[in-house]
């Protein structure tokens, strides 16, 4: 979930009150795919009963990739539902389905889905996003985030010095700190997502070893590009993949040995023959 004062700042121009349970979709943005353009970062004031989403030109929520098909999944309003739940559909609506399929917690949608505060969604193999509510913080929400005072010092991303500031800044606005630090932009958003997903990697199904790359590129700290140069490091040094990625400077030592020393089911991790 988002915060009123968080959203406030992603939506300066829009009227949150105007739904009785304001939410927003987060299209990541995509970029350092090898000889493609960036896409940006989108977000989706969920305000319509209605979203067509695709990378037809003609949909609501144009996904400009090429392995997300022309009509790729609906978005509804379920009046039914208690409160204002939304409904995502593989497909078109007319009983196509996508090519690449829709995606909820690493799960390929079968039949419709009601988005849950906080679900993590793939279209295709690689475009990425997030579903959020829009409230006031409770205790809980605000106990939830307290991980991230270690976690974000321990990977390295911010020094213990940022993080008083980040918690400062927190209890003057009533953000959540992981919301905190990010308008302070020392910390990525998507690496705020991952770290509160309780480990349940959004797009890296559970039960399956995965490379290093995957979880760094799932957490927003690695594009396309710096993984396909670090394993070409990789491979002429004959070095782990992840001291590949540390040489290249994409990412910090502490930011390796979180990962090794967090993910049980990282491919290889306790052997450290760390494959890209």
């Amino acid at each position: 979930m988002y915060s009123l004062e968080y959203a406030k700042t992603l939506l300066s121009e829009a009227d949150l009150a105007q739904r009785s349970r304001p939410c927003l979709l987060i299209i990541r943005e995509n970029i350092g795919l090898p000889g493609e353009e960036n896409s940006p970062r989108q977000i989706i004031y969920l305000n319509q009963p209605m979203f067509v989403i695709g990378r037809d030109p003609t949909c609501t929520l144009h996904l400009a990739d090429r392995y997300v098909s022309r009509f790729h999944g609906i978005l509804t309003v379920a009046e039914d539902q208690p409160g204002e739940s939304y409904e995502l559909r593989d497909g078109d609506g007319h009983d196509k389905p996508s090519a690449n399929g829709v995606f909820v917690r690493g799960q390929r949608l079968k039949g419709s889905h009601f988005l849950q505060d906080g679900d993590p969604i793939r279209f295709g193999t690689r475009v990425y996003a997030n579903f959020h509510e829009i409230r006031i913080p409770t205790p809980v929400d605000h106990q939830r985030h307290q991980i991230l005072k270690t976690l974000l010092v321990e990977m390295g991303l911010v020094s213990p010095e940022q993080m008083e500031q980040a918690c400062s800044l927190q209890q003057r606005t009533g953000m959540l700190l992981g919301e905190a630090v990010i308008a302070q932009g020392w910390v990525r958003l998507e690496t705020i997502e991952f770290l509160l997903q309780d480990q349940n990697k959004p797009d890296l199904p559970m039960g399956v070893k995965h490379p290093i790359g995957e979880y760094m590129r799932a957490a927003g700290l690695v594009t396309e590009t710096q993984i396909v140069e670090a394993l070409r490091l990789q491979k002429r040094q004959k070095i782990y993949f992840g001291r590949a990625l540390v040489e290249q400077g994409f990412i910090r030592e502490q930011t390796l040995e979180f990962f090794l020393s967090r993910f049980g089911d990282m491919q290889d991790s306790t052997s450290k023959t760390l494959l890209g």
